[in-house]
């Protein structure tokens, strides 16, 4: 382990050291979207296919960023790379220098921050957003057969809604997928509060499925009211 770390450190300069370290979490992270059992129930097919579609673009792009400049574009994925070969290196090699050292400082602690928020976020958002597009899709298929009679409230309350739904998710999923400098999407800090964490969480799958046990939810979104003027 030791030789393998040493002939690592040698060979690969400091910006191809980061980008492998990036590249090996994306691939581990796509075996895990593609092969666990959570996400083969949740993810449809169409999600999985993108996913892995996205992933190696993303790699083919940052391969080509790093060696083609100085500058490091990364999604921040390698610092889950780099906190897992400290602890290694801290907790069971008993490394001397390394024990010395704090495993992640404030910088790092927001960009492993992050890369929880995205490892979790972007197969949901990416899931909602093509389910969102299938929907409001069907639904402007349909259209051309609506009759003038069907242009009703409620008939528009069922087109209007999905579609607000896609835009949302597709706005959140571009977030999570893309920092840019150019566009002001650069991660400055991400909030550490536990409770916070636990109550956006409860709000998305898999927690969602205990918090509505706890907090059932009684909503019907195309409910509609009378008179028919109050939905206007």
């Amino acid at each position: 382990m030791a030789t393998f770390t040493l002939l690592y450190q040698s060979i690969f300069p400091e910006k191809y050291k980061t980008t492998l370290q990036e590249s090996t979490v994306i691939l581990l992270l796509l075996a895990f979207y593609n092969f666990s059992s959570y996400y083969a129930n949740f993810l449809a097919k169409e999600t999985v296919t993108t996913l892995t579609v996205l992933g190696i673009v993303y790699l083919c792009y940052t391969w080509i960023k790093t060696l083609n400049s100085k500058e490091e574009n990364h999604l921040k994925f390698y610092i889950l790379y780099e906190v897992i070969s400290k602890s290694y290196s801290k907790y069971f090699l008993k490394n001397n220098q390394v024990n010395s050292e704090k495993i992640l400082n404030e910088d790092d602690t927001n960009k492993l921050l992050f890369v929880f928020v995205k490892m979790f976020y972007i197969p949901v958002m990416l899931n909602f957003t093509i389910n969102n597009f299938n929907v409001v899709s069907d639904l402007f298929f349909k259209l051309q057969f609506y009759k003038a009679s069907d242009f009703t409230i409620a008939n528009w309350y069922k087109i209007i809604l999905p579609l607000t739904f896609l835009i949302d998710t597709s706005y959140y999923l571009f977030g999570y997928l893309i920092e840019s400098k150019k566009l002001g999407s650069t991660v400055r800090s991400v909030d550490k509060s536990t409770l916070s964490w636990l109550v956006t969480l409860a709000c998305y799958p898999p927690f969602n499925s205990v918090s509505t046990m706890i907090f059932p939810w009684y909503a019907f979104d195309e409910n509609l009211m009378n008179p028919g003027m109050l939905n206007y």
